[in-house]
C-alpha cells in the first residue's frame, strides 16, 4: 500500500461514513450500507477505477493508480462500508437513549430497566435525549461535550471488535484460501475493475458483454425509480413472484436479485445447490411443524431471532457451531502453525504473505477479546459470561463470514445473534439485571447483522494477495478506514438527529429498533424464565445433523449438496431462487460450452452486480437533488 492509496482510501472511508447516514436518514432511498454487497464501496470504486483512473491513464499515464493501489483502496472502503448503517452507527444513538425516552408509567421501564443501566454505557441527560428525538429548540447548540464520555467508551469497544475480526480473519486466511481453496466470489468484481493491460480503459470496461449485463438492473431499477416520480409509468414485476403449495403452508419466493445472481455464478455448484436444497428442506420442515403445532417461539429470544420457529433457530445455531469447530479441526495443522509461529516454537513457518504477523494476530485476538470481555464485565455482565459472549460472537460472525466468502451470499439475515444465544442458553436469572442491560446494548452491533465487517475483511485478505508493495500496511489501512467511517458516521448522525429530530429520520432506527431490546428485557426482568431445555436439545440436533453432513461431504464424493447452506437455510428466504437460477445457467454453460465458454460469460454476470450497485447509487444522487424520499430500488429496502 502506497501513501497516496492510503490517503485516498482514508478520505473515501470518511465520505462513506457521511454518505450512508445522510442517505439512510434524509433521502431514505436504497440502503447502500445494508447488505454485504458493500454497495457504497463498489459504487465509489466504479467511479474511481472506471472513471477517474481511466481518465488519468489517458491524459497522464504516470499518475494513474496501479492495480495494487486500487485494490488496497477497495479493501479499505469495503470494510468501512460495513460500519455506518445497521452494522454499527445507525443503531448507536437510538439504543443509547431509547430506554430513557420511551419509558412510561405503563411499561415501567423506569423501575424495571433503568436501575440496572450503567451510566457510562448510555446517555441519561433528559434535555439532551428529548432534543435528540424531537430536534433542538431555536438557538440551542448540539451538546457535543455531553456525548464525549459514552462515545469514547463505545469507540474503544467498536475499534477493538473490528480489530479482533481482523486478527481472526488473518489467522484463517491461508487455510481458507490456500488449503481449502474457497472461491471468494465477491472478489471477482474488484479484481476485474482493477485490471490493467496498459490501455486507458481496462478490458473489463471494454467488454460489451459486461455492459449488456449492466443494462438489466439499470433498466429495471430506473423504471422502478421513475414510477415514483411519474405515476403513469408502471413498475416492472418480471423479476418478482412466488409459488405456494398446500393452501399456502409451503411458499417459495421466485424473486431475482441481480447482484446475488451474479455472485452465485462464481460459487461452486455444490455450494450453490446446497444453499437451495437446504432452503427447500427448511421450508418443508417449517410447514410440517406448523401442522404439528411445533412452531412456538422461544420467549427467551428477542425479535431478531424470531424469523422462524425457535426450533429451527436453535438448530441453525448448533449447525453454525459445528461449521466453525469442524473447520478448525480440518485446519488444525495450519492453526498449530499459526500459534507455533506466534510463540516462537515454529520459526520455519513463513507469514510474510500475510498483512500482519501471526504473532500480532494471535496476541491481538487474545488481547482484544480480553478488552471486550472486560468492557462487558464493567457494564454489569458477569466475567465468565462475558468471555462466553465474546466466544459466541466469534463463532456466529465466523460462520456468516464463511457463507459470504465461500457462497457469495450477499444478502441474508443471521439465524440468531450472540445476546439471544447467551440469554436462552443460560437463562436471565443467572445473567442478572445489569448483565441483561449490557446485552441489550449489544443490539447496537450484534443483532440485526445484515452487514458486518468480518466478511469484507475476509474478502479483502484474498484481494491483498494481489498487492505486491506495502502489504503489511493494509492492516493499518483497514483499521484507519474503520475509524474514519465511525467518526464520520457518528458526527453526521448526531448532527442530523439534533437538527432534524430523530423521530423525523429513519423510523426503523429511532422508533422501532430503538425499543426492541428494552421491550424484550422488560419481559425477561418481569418473568425471569428458566433455562430453555428444549433450546439446548434443538441446538444439539442441529449440531448432530451438521456433523453428519460435514462427514458425508468428506467421505462420499457423490454427495452433491455442500452443508454450508444448512446453518443459514432458516433465513435464506427469497435469495434462494437467484442462486438456483445462477446454478442452472452455470451448469448448462459448462455442459455445452465448457470451461472456456464459462470464463467468457463471466463479464455478463459481473455486469449484473455492477449495474445493480451503480443504478442504486445514481438514483440516490438524483433523489438527493430532487428531494425525493423513499425511492428504494433493486432490493435496497
Amino acid at each position: 500500500m502506497t501513501l497516496r492509496a492510503f490517503l485516498i482510501g482514508l478520505g473515501l472511508c470518511f465520505f462513506i461514513g457521511l454518505w450512508i447516514p445522510y442517505s439512510d436518514n434524509l433521502v431514505q432511498g436504497s440502503r447502500m450500507g445494508l447488505w454485504t454487497t458493500q454497495s457504497a464501496a463498489t459504487f465509489l470504486f466504479f467511479l474511481l477505477a472506471g472513471g477517474i483512473n481511466s481518465l488519468l491513464r489517458w491524459v497522464r499515464p504516470t499518475t494513474a493508480l496501479r492495480p495494487g493501489e486500487l485494490l488496497a483502496i477497495f479493501i479499505m472502503i469495503s470494510v468501512a462500508n460495513a460500519v455506518p448503517s445497521r452494522g454499527v452507527v445507525a443503531n448507536l444513538f437510538p439504543l443509547l437513549t431509547s430506554a430513557y425516552y420511551y419509558a412510561t408509567a405503563e411499561n415501567q421501564w423506569a423501575q424495571l430497566l433503568l436501575p440496572h443501566m450503567t451510566d457510562w454505557m448510555g446517555f441519561s441527560d433528559k434535555a439532551g435525549i428529548e432534543n435528540l428525538y424531537e430536534g433542538l429548540p431555536p438557538g440551542e447548540a448540539i451538546p457535543w461535550g455531553a456525548w464525549l464520555r459514552p462515545l469514547a467508551a463505545w469507540v474503544l469497544f467498536l475499534l477493538t471488535l473490528h480489530w479482533i475480526f481482523l486478527c481472526a480473519a488473518v489467522m484463517l486466511r491461508r487455510q481458507w484460501m490456500d488449503n481449502e481453496r474457497i472461491p471468494y466470489p465477491m472478489t471477482q468484481l474488484p479484481l476485474a475493475m482493477a485490471a490493467d493491460d496498459g490501455r486507458a480503459v481496462n478490458p473489463f470496461f471494454r467488454n460489451p458483454l459486461m455492459w449488456i449485463g449492466f443494462l438489466f438492473p439499470l433498466v429495471d431499477g430506473s423504471i422502478d425509480a421513475l414510477s415514483r416520480y411519474f405515476t403513469f409509468i408502471p413498475r416492472l414485476t418480471v423479476f418478482q413472484g412466488s409459488l405456494s403449495f398446500f393452501r399456502g403452508s409451503v411458499s417459495f419466493s421466485l424473486g431475482v436479485d441481480f447482484a446475488l445472481l451474479g455472485f452465485a455464478y462464481f460459487a461452486s455448484a455444490s455450494v450453490g445447490y446446497g444453499l437451495c436444497f437446504f432452503r427447500v428442506v427448511n421450508v418443508i420442515q417449517k410447514a410440517v411443524m406448523d401442522v404439528w403445532g411445533l412452531s412456538a417461539k422461544d420467549a427467551s429470544m428477542g425479535v431478531f431471532s424470531q424469523y422462524m420457529p425457535s426450533m429451527l433457530i436453535h438448530q441453525s445455531m448448533g449447525a453454525m457451531l459445528v461449521l466453525v469447530l469442524f473447520g478448525l479441526w480440518i485446519g488444525r495443522d495450519h492453526i498449530a502453525d499459526v500459534f507455533g509461529r506466534a510463540l516462537g516454537t515454529r520459526p520455519d513457518v513463513d507469514d510474510s504473505d500475510e498483512i500482519m504477523s501471526y504473532r500480532t494476530a494471535v496476541v491481538g485476538l487474545l488481547a482484544g477479546g480480553a478488552v471486550l470481555a472486560a468492557w462487558l464485565n464493567a457494564g454489569g455482565l458477569p466475567g465468565w459470561i462475558s468471555v462466553l459472549f465474546v466466544a459466541v460472537t466469534l463463532v456466529i460472525f465466523t460462520a456468516m463470514t464463511r457463507a459470504v466468502a465461500q457462497g457469495g451470499v450477499s444478502a441474508m439475515y443471521p439465524p440468531t445473534n450472540p445476546s439471544d444465544v447467551v440469554i436462552s442458553a443460560l437463562g436471565p436469572k443467572l445473567i442478572g439485571g445489569p448483565g441483561l442491560m449490557t446485552l441489550g446494548h449489544t443490539y447496537v452491533w450484534g443483532t440485526d447483522i445484515l452487514n458486518f465487517a468480518m466478511a469484507p475483511i475476509a474478502n479483502g485478505l484474498r484481494l491483498s494477495a494481489e498487492v505486491v508493495h506495502g502489504r503489511r500496511w493494509i492492516s493499518w489501512g483497514i483499521m484507519a478506514g474503520v475509524a474514519a467511517s465511525i467518526v464520520g458516521g457518528l458526527l453526521l448522525s448526531l448532527k442530523l438527529s439534533y437538527e432534524e429530530g430523530g423521530l423525523n429520520l429513519n423510523a426503523f432506527y429511532y422508533q422501532h429498533a430503538a425499543q426492541y431490546p428494552w421491550t424484550f428485557l422488560q419481559t425477561m426482568l418481569k418473568t425471569m424464565p428458566d433455562v430453555d431445555a428444549a433450546g439446548w436439545a434443538y441446538t444439539g440436533v442441529g449440531a448432530g445433523i451438521m456433523t453428519g453432513l460435514m462427514s458425508m461431504r468428506r467421505r462420499f464424493l457423490w454427495w452433491p449438496f455442500h452443508p454450508l447452506g444448512f446453518p443459514i437455510s432458516s433465513v435464506f428466504g427469497g435469495m434462494w431462487f437467484s442462486v438456483l437460477l445462477a446454478m442452472m445457467i452455470k451448469s448448462l454453460v459448462l455442459k455445452y460450452g465448457g470451461v472456456r465458454f464459462y470464463q467468457r460469460t463471466q463479464p455478463f454476470f459481473l455486469g449484473l452486480i455492477l449495474g445493480q450497485v451503480v443504478t442504486m447509487g445514481i438514483w440516490l444522487f438524483i433523489d438527493t437533488f430532487t428531494g425525493m424520499k423513499g425511492n428504494s430500488i433493486l432490493g435496497g429496502l
